[in-house]
């Protein structure tokens, strides 16, 4: 089935879809009453948004899953309070990239690891 990581990449895909989903949202407030801080924040997240779900997808790099949680935590944190303050649809996402951010924060600390690497270390240790 499913382990952790993978689980984790899934759903953190489905962050960054919400986060693009949040831009547009924002967008459609910001044609209501124009804010340029709102606006450079929509198109930033519009613009980078399919391209970090395309290196996420992309991404079969399995030696340092330590990083690349880190790397995640570290940007669902800053996407997630920068998208806050755009859109109702936007303080939703923006919540679920925190706990993301925690869930990504979490499992870099913990380092969780394959059965079969633990196997694979232990038979070279002993």
């Amino acid at each position: 089935m499913f382990d952790i990581v993978t689980l984790s990449k899934y759903v953190s895909i489905l962050g960054y879809l919400g986060i693009f989903i949040s831009s547009i949202t924002g967008f459609i407030e910001n044609s209501k009453e124009f804010n340029l801080c709102e606006f450079m924040i929509c198109l930033i997240m519009f613009i980078n948004m399919p391209l970090v779900i395309f290196l996420e997808i992309i991404n079969k790099n399995k030696h340092s899953l330590q990083l690349l949680h880190y790397t995640r935590s570290y940007l669902f944190i800053i996407v997630s309070l920068l998208i806050l303050g755009v859109s109702d649809v936007g303080i939703g996402f923006g919540i679920f990239g925190i706990m993301l951010s925690v869930l990504n924060l979490l499992l870099g600390v913990f380092n969780c690891t394959s059965p079969e690497e633990l196997k694979s270390s232990n038979e070279e240790n002993s």
